[in-house]
């Protein structure tokens, strides 16, 4: 059949992990061509496409918040050797670091937010269309 074909030579041998978003929408929409998505399949994809535009939303909003609570983490770091006193100042290099760590995370979320963000956009466009 000349739409297995196409499927196999578009897959090339890789997993479906392996696949872009829009490699992987072509082998679905090539399935369903064929009629090898079921309806239960189909209300999945709509359904998925609905939670995924979901999170695209929360995570534009949520990355000028990041941004700030980074700033603020930042902030913070320089503080924590002069905040402790007495015993509780042998505290303060581990609660740096761990405050140091997390703000790095932070910053590099908001960083990668918008091309996740933009990855997710296209499936939930692409599942719709299933």
């Amino acid at each position: 059949n000349a739409n297995n074909d196409n499927v196999k030579q578009l897959l090339g041998g890789r997993t479906a992990d392996q696949l872009s978003i829009d490699e992987s929408l072509a082998a679905l929409k090539l399935q369903k061509q064929q009629g090898k998505i079921s309806d239960e399949e189909s209300k999945f994809a709509v359904s998925s496409a609905a939670n995924a535009a979901q999170v695209v939303l929360y995570m534009k909003e949520s990355i000028g918040s990041t941004h700030a609570l980074a700033d603020k983490g930042k902030t913070l770091s320089g503080q924590v050797q002069t905040d402790f006193t007495g015993l509780d100042a042998t505290k303060a290099p581990g609660i740096a670091t761990a405050l140091g760590t997390s703000v790095n995370n932070l910053a590099q979320a908001a960083t990668t937010a918008p091309e996740v963000a933009k990855q997710l956009a296209r499936l939930a466009e692409g599942l719709q269309s299933l």
